[in-house]
């Protein structure tokens, strides 16, 4: 059996690669250590989305394993995730992608990650003409992320200049053999953009996240590193872990850490990654000395820096992508037994933390304060939401319980499709 899964801006196997793996390399992950009857080619870009570097100096196949085979493509890369060289290091890789498909041996299945709409509508096109079965993965509202920042008085002009697209994103997915969504929502909206119902084809599979992607020696490492930057003694330490930039409520937060400092609360605020908006934040908390900016972190520092703190500060704009999401972020705080602080009460994520009792969610700067200090006053148990949070992680979003199904559906995917081949012969 041959499977080729589509996806760039993911973290990638690499020697220099400290990232934890996302979606598409936990998958292949599962493929490469359990199931040898399985060939994968993982088709993906040379460029790290995340510290902006290229892994490779260009367009490389790199054979992970006997059975696991990466292409990264190198689009040029980019230094702003909203940028005209995002896009054009998109539509390059696209170019370079179409040739390269018709040079490897066809799979019995092509799973491609949305977005980007280039390379699933490249996909979508080699699967029809070569009658291959094609499952979406829904993972991201696009174009609706970008018009979701546009002033709410203009949006309409947004939708126009953006209907082309949106009509373009509506045929991939009424296109694709089957839709795959992160949440019972994305796959609703999947749905509705094919105007069809839910098939066999179609499946809702979490974001599962892979725990302790490092050693001992690398987690010590780590311990050593916070141990010289983190304050020796907080009542209370929050963390956060991801980009920087504009999908985030920035001023509550910011609002928050200056409250908590004026009160001389005894918390500390550990905010890891990078971003278009990290200058802009820390020139704005120059005078604060309860918050951290540590820049880019690696999985054993993510792990240690976990295992250090009491929360996980998911502070989402109320945008539909979010609304309809449970983020990875989210998962891997529960991953390390933290309680969420979510900004998002009415969102997918909300609810579940309010369901499972594994974390707050708040309205404002105010009672975001309110929270951490009654955290520091006791008033709640701390230790019990964190054991919640472990538990739900076991339970709905372990690794391998995720990517066993995920993968069951792919191969029954492609059965389904050799029946309805030979019903129409």
């Amino acid at each position: 059996m041959k499977i080729w899964l589509v996806t760039i801006g993911e973290p990638i196997f690499h020697p220099n690669n400290k990232l934890r793996l996302h979606r598409t390399g936990i998958l292949s992950k599962f493929i490469l250590e359990n199931r040898k009857d399985i060939d994968v080619i993982w088709w993906t870009s040379t460029f790290n989305h995340f510290t902006k570097e290229q892994m490779f100096e260009k367009t490389t196949d790199y054979r992970v394993g006997a059975n696991l085979k990466m292409i990264a493509i190198n689009g040029g890369g980019y230094k702003k995730n909203v940028s005209i060289d995002r896009v054009n290091d998109h539509a390059k890789i696209n170019e370079i992608f179409k040739k390269y498909i018709l040079i490897e041996d066809k799979p019995d299945i092509i799973v491609a990650s949305f977005p980007t709409i280039g390379l699933c509508e490249s996909a979508l096109i080699f699967a029809k003409k070569n009658n291959i079965p094609i499952l979406i993965d829904y993972r991201d509202l696009w174009p609706e992320v970008y018009i979701d920042l546009i002033p709410k008085q203009l949006k309409f002009i947004g939708k126009f200049l953006f209907y082309p697209l949106i009509r373009k994103v509506d045929n991939i997915f009424k296109n694709a053999t089957g839709i795959i969504g992160v949440t019972d929502s994305f796959l609703t909206i999947g749905l509705n953009k094919a105007k069809r119902k839910k098939n066999q084809f179609d499946s809702v599979f979490p974001l599962g996240y892979l725990k302790n992607q490092f050693d001992e020696k690398e987690l010590g490492n780590a311990n050593v590193y916070w141990d010289k930057i983190l304050s020796k003694h907080p009542k209370l330490r929050v963390c956060f872990f991801g980009a920087i930039g504009y999908q985030s409520d920035w001023d509550t937060i910011l609002s928050c850490i200056a409250m908590a400092h004026n009160l001389t609360l005894p918390v500390e605020f550990v905010i890891c990654g990078s971003g278009d908006k990290l200058n802009d934040l820390i020139n704005r908390t120059q005078e604060f000395h309860n918050v951290i900016f540590p820049g880019f972190v690696s999985a054993s520092q993510i792990g240690s820096l976990m295992q250090k703190s009491d929360f996980g500060l998911c502070a989402f704009l109320a945008k539909e992508n979010y609304l309809n999401a449970i983020p990875g972020k989210s998962i891997e705080y529960m991953s390390g037994g933290l309680p969420i602080l979510n900004s998002l009460k009415d969102s997918e994520l909300g609810c579940l933390i309010s369901k499972h009792k594994i974390g707050f969610n708040y309205d404002n700067a105010e009672s975001l304060l309110s929270i951490l200090r009654s955290a520091i006053e006791n008033k709640f148990d701390v230790l019990k939401l964190k054991e919640n949070s472990s538990n739900i992680y076991k339970n709905y979003f372990d690794s391998n319980a995720v990517y066993k199904s995920y993968l069951g559906h792919i191969e029954n995917c492609i059965s389904f499709y050799s029946q309805e081949k030979l019903k129409d012969n």
